[in-house]
């Protein structure tokens, strides 16, 4: 049986000292708002995209992202999540949630 061989990743290199040594001028100035309001409630998922989960576990503190097509399969990753005692971050098209599996229960039968 043949090892696979991996490839090295691309080097890309980071142009920071490019970006801190350009003139103020090139940067236009933004109040907070309008910038919490771009960055924070601006975003967008494909629409090949129900939702994306960021999955902290609080035993170990792990956290893991994750992304789900269907609506089938988030809920019952989130139904699993509350019941390890996971804390969620779910940002969907409506909207982003944080929940916390103290805090609520979920009845999925009700649709």
């Amino acid at each position: 049986m043949k090892k696979k061989r991996y490839r090295s990743r691309k080097y890309f290199p980071h142009n920071v000292r490019e970006i801190q040594q350009a003139p103020d001028h090139f940067f236009c100035s933004l109040p907070y708002d309008e910038l919490m309001e771009w960055k924070i409630n601006g975003y967008e998922l494909p629409d090949s995209v129900f939702c994306l989960m960021r999955i902290r576990n609080k035993d170990t503190e792990l956290i893991e992202e994750r992304y789900y097509n269907t609506t089938y399969y988030a809920k019952r990753r989130l139904a699993k999540c509350i019941e390890d005692g996971s804390e969620v971050t779910m940002v969907s098209n409506e909207g982003c949630y944080h929940i916390d599996s103290r805090d609520v229960f979920l009845d999925f039968n009700n649709d």
